[in-house]
Order: C-alpha cells, then sequence, then structure tokens
C-alpha cells in the first residue's frame, strides 16, 4: 500500500487501493508505526513485503520510487486487507494482509523511470547513507555516470531489514559480537568506507559462515543469502544491457529490456521473502544458535 505522510482513517477504502491521499482534515490521523515495532521475525518480513510489493507494482505502472529507507517503509496496525493497485485484481503475491505501508512523501522521489535512463541523469536520492546500494555509494565516492535504478532501490530494502533488526536485537541487548561490529559499519559517514562495509556484508550473507552463529540475524540468514545472489545476478545482466545500449541504435528496446531486468528481479526479492516467511518465528525469540 503507497500512502502520503499521514492518512484520514475515513480514506479507508482508496487507501486499500493504493491511492496516495491529500489530506484535507486533520481528523483521526493515522501515522504509520516504525518497523522496529514489529512483534517478531515474521511481522518485519510481512511489513516489508508489503512495501516492496507496492514499490513493484508502481514499477511495473512507469513510477520508481527512489528514496526507500526506514523512514517510508512503515508498520501498518490498522488497515486489514491487502490490494493490487488495480482495484479489480486480487493482490499479485497472494498476500491477505496489509502489514506494511510504502510512504511517499510527496518531495519529488519518484520519476518516471523510462525517462530518467540516461547517465548522470540522476544520481541517489536516499538521504540516509545506511540505506544507499553499495554501487551508488561507490559513485557518490568517484566521478561517475551511474544511474540509480530500480536494482539499487530493491537492495536499500536488504538494508531496511538489517538495521531494522539490528536496531531491535540491540533494544533487547541480544546482539552478537558480529551484530555489533554490524551496526557500527553502518554508521560510517564516509560513502566509500560504507560501500566497502557492505560489499564484505553481502559476501558474508552470501557464503554463510561461523559469523552468522548466535547472530540476531540468523532467523534472515537464508532469505539474505538469495537476496545477494538475485542482486549479483541481476547487476550483471544490467552491465550486459547497459553495453548494449551504449553500442546500439535502438536505445528505446534495451530501455524497455532494463525495466523488464528490473520487474523480473523485484518479483523475486518478494518471491523470495513470501517463501521464506513461514520459517519465522511470530515474536522475538533469543538468540538462534545456528
Amino acid at each position: 500500500m503507497l500512502i502520503r505522510d499521514v492518512i484520514n482513517r475515513r480514506d479507508k477504502e482508496n487507501c486499500e487501493l493504493g491511492c496516495p491521499q491529500s489530506i484535507r482534515s486533520v481528523e483521526e490521523i493515522y501515522v504509520p508505526s516504525r518497523l522496529r515495532e514489529a512483534n517478531g521475525p515474521r511481522d518485519l518480513l510481512e511489513a516489508l513485503l508489503n512495501s516492496m510489493t507496492s514499490y513493484v507494482e508502481l514499477y511495473n505502472q512507469g513510477w520508481q520510487l527512489r528514496n526507500i529507507s526506514n523512514l517510508n517503509v512503515r508498520l501498518n496496525h490498522v488497515f486489514g486487507e491487502a490490494h493490487s493497485l488495480n482495484k479489480d485484481e486480487s493482490h499479485p503475491y497472494g498476500l491477505k494482509h496489509c502489514r506494511g505501508i510504502l510512504i511517499d512523501s510527496g518531495d519529488s522521489e519518484a520519476v518516471k523511470w523510462e525517462e530518467a535512463r540516461e547517465p548522470g541523469t540522476h544520481r541517489s536520492v536516499t538521504d540516509t547513507l545506511p540505506f544507499i546500494s553499495q554501487d551508488m555509494l561507490d559513485a557518490m565516492s568517484w566521478p561517475s555516470n551511474t544511474t540509480h535504478t530500480a536494482l539499487d532501490d530493491l537492495e536499500s530494502f536488504t538494508w531496511v531489514l538489517v538495521w531494522e533488526c539490528l536496531h531491535k536485537g540491540k533494544s533487547l541487548n541480544l546482539l552478537s559480537n558480529w551484530d555489533l561490529k554490524s551496526l557500527d559499519g553502518f554508521k560510517d559517514d564516509y560513502p566509500q568506507h560504507l560501500a566497502s562495509f557492505k560489499g564484505d556484508f553481502l559476501s558474508t550473507c552470501k557464503d554463510g559462515g561461523r559469523k552468522w552463529r548466535g547472530s540476531f540475524l540468523s532467523p534472515f540468514k537464508d532469505l539474505l543469502a538469495r537476496w545477494a545472489g538475485i542482486r549479483w545476478e541481476a547487476i550483471e545482466q544490467m552491465a550486459d544491457l547497459e553495453d548494449i545500449r551504449h553500442d546500439s541504435d535502438s536505445v528505446t528496446q534495451v530501455l524497455k529490456d532494463i525495466g523488464v531486468l528490473c520487474s523480473e528481479t523485484g518479483h523475486k526479492y518478494v518471491r523470495a521473502g513470501l517463501e521464506h516467511l513461514p520459517k519465522l518465528h511470530e515474536s522475538w525469540a533469543p538468540r538462534n544458535p545456528t
């Protein structure tokens, strides 16, 4: 579900359909909760997947919401059923409950992605460093014509999940030493250093190993590994398409192919999350030793 910052309870029907609201009344406003208020790992992931689904649906309709962070991926405690953006369709992934909300703050984060595919036409607008993709952080560190694509936004959802989970674990005093080091890594203000940290973290996600033992993130280990693999595969395909685009006169077709790649990658992220959802506990439990 995509909404503005605050919504009126009387606009329930439109909000369930994913329609952005223009608020004319301050009565009975609803401010979505932060993700770390989730009841447990399953609640957290389901909320994230609801928001990711909204992102993918918007992308399929031509819009790229570029500012993915923990500020606009929120927990929904009010509205029950999940709907497609098209009210005549059932939810595309079969989700029955709307646990998460994707907020568009209305500050021009969303663009028509087909109109913003020339190199350098827009850079990352995710204004909170912990959630910027590794590639966009690298682009901030060195002169580059790197374009902010949907692949960067989908990676940002990964960082939202990790960030919120680590902070929840910190509040429960359940973080392992590796968790604490990871949390410190997110706090680095230098884009180049943060990009290096994220590269190492993604490699750890993909390879597994001892670092996961006792980690508060361990319930998400398999999912993070799948997302890391999906990311690397998509980046390789994107690089091939970009090479073709630079050497081809049929730019329009290549842009369509890029759109298909991004959309399919979004579906892979969501599907992986849905398959992982039943493995998670409903409440926050002591650290998983595996």
